[in-house]
């Protein structure tokens, strides 16, 4: 059985990084947005301002939101559960599906794929019936469940 533990660390640790990169693009679209009028040479400085500005509240916007998910995944990191939920790992042969934020892709040892999932996606409306030993389609794949955690 996985160590949810370390998948949990895992997810965290993405997140973390996650959040970091956000801050790091804010700070150089605050930058950019920020010229002195003085530096304003034509009307394209003031438009790609503009758009940077538009790009600045798009990242604080996704900064935001990436700053709950890991708020939920700290809250989430302590339940135990022998069904699908928030919080819940299932774990097949080839995925792990964490339920409670969503998360890309990540790779992990033996070839399976961490996937983080809202609890209000539809995969998970999908599983909420299932349990251990239960098959399930996951885009043109069909799963077993191997075990929930």
């Amino acid at each position: 059985m996985q160590d949810k533990k370390k998948i949990l660390q895992q997810i965290r640790n993405h997140q973390e990084a996650m959040i970091s990169e956000l801050k790091a693009t804010i700070q150089n679209l605050e930058h950019e947005a920020d010229l002195p009028e003085g530096e304003v040479i034509d009307p394209e400085d003031a438009s790609f301002q503009s758009a940077s500005m538009e790009m600045l509240s798009h990242y604080r916007t996704l900064l935001v939101n990436a700053e709950n998910d890991l708020y939920k995944l700290n809250n989430l990191s302590e339940v135990e559960t022998d069904r699908v939920a928030p919080g819940a790992l299932v774990v097949t042969d080839e995925i792990l599906l964490y339920i409670g934020i969503p998360v890309k892709s990540i790779p992990m040892s033996g070839g399976r794929t961490l996937i983080g999932v809202s609890p209000d996606s539809e995969i998970v409306n999908q599983l909420e019936a299932k349990k251990t030993g239960d098959a399930f389609d996951f885009g043109d794949t069909t799963l077993v469940i191997r075990s929930i955690s």
